[in-house]
């Protein structure tokens, strides 16, 4: 089509920067996300894309083996270098519980495996602790931490196992 002299293109106009067309293969999950987020999915992976080599230029990370890092993991990492999880956890005031639950998870797994090894039924457990169904399923609760010692050790009376507890330096 001409206006005059000058060819009228019909359709799209042609953008600043071109595309060039690629085969590409993607996960299935992550092609059903990408296609439910509807119309334009195509033009999002590229700015996602954009972004990503934007983000690997401004951190340093680079686009090799380790693409997956992330901009907030690049600068935790140079918040905590050279400190643990244990230190971390205290700055967050978090230890002492999260000690407290992992102590917990230990003991109520390794009650757990003693049982069936014994194949040793709650109902039975509870009856040679001379205790509830209610206290034994409280003490095998992972998350619950309010153990007592009497407990324990009535627990592993009816295992015939005793207690061995250690402090360490901290």
């Amino acid at each position: 089509m001409y206006s005059g002299n000058k060819l009228i293109r019909r359709g799209r106009p042609k953008a600043v920067t071109t595309k060039e067309s690629v085969k590409l293969h993607l996960d299935a999950d992550v092609l059903a996300a990408l296609r439910a987020t509807g119309d334009g999915w195509q033009t999002r992976i590229n700015e996602t894309l954009r972004a990503s080599l934007h983000l690997a230029e401004k951190t340093g990370i680079g686009l090799g083996k380790r693409a997956a890092q992330t901009f907030e993991e690049a600068e935790m990492k140079k918040q905590n270098m050279g400190s643990d999880f244990d230190d971390f956890l205290a700055e967050e005031g978090m230890l002492e519980e999260v000690t407290a639950v992992a102590v917990k998870r230990v003991i109520a797994w390794q009650i757990e495996q003693e049982m069936l090894a014994q194949k040793m039924t709650k109902t039975a457990m509870a009856k040679k602790m001379r205790t509830s169904r209610a206290s034994l399923n409280r003490l095998l609760d992972e998350n619950d931490t309010s153990l007592t010692l009497t407990t324990l050790a009535g627990a592993a009376a009816a295992l015939g196992r005793r207690i061995r507890l250690e402090l360490t330096p901290a």
